[in-house]
């Protein structure tokens, strides 16, 4: 299943590159949150499928969207988790090892969004969105 979930988002960043894209209006955020959910659930990768959505918009709306949806879904990924068991100990100490590149991206954040343009915003997205379906496809 991660093999085919790698290859739909190599085909989505293919169709994004020739000037397919999702529109940022409620169908097509809809349809965007649909697939991350799914991808999320299937492959452990659903941030592809929304950031797509989002590779045109102004990059303060962008990082305002994204960063309230991974929000709002990690912190239910994690409840979920915990409400059947799922998450301990074990995992929190693994959280625990992210805590510094959380740190170290909320600290440098302000002094790199003055270089994050459409042009860059949407580059950014397309190239880790790319390196995460070609991850998927040869894991």
């Amino acid at each position: 299943m991660q093999r085919l979930i790698g290859a739909v988002i190599l085909v989505a960043v293919a169709l994004s590159v020739m000037g397919v894209s999702v529109t940022t209006n409620l169908r097509g955020l809809l349809l965007a949150g649909g697939a991350s959910g799914i991808m999320g659930v299937l492959a452990g990768l659903h941030g592809p499928a929304i950031s797509l959505a989002f590779q045109h918009a102004d990059p303060r709306k962008a990082r305002a969207m994204l960063g309230a949806y991974f929000t709002v879904a990690y912190l239910s990924a994690v409840a979920a988790l915990a409400l059947v068991g799922a998450f301990g100990e074990k995992e929190l100490a693994r959280t625990a090892i992210l805590v510094p590149g959380v740190i170290i991206g909320f600290a440098t954040a302000p002094l790199a969004r003055r270089h994050v343009n459409r042009r860059v915003l949407r580059v950014s997205i397309l190239t880790v969105a790319g390196i995460s379906g070609l991850i998927l496809l040869v894991k």
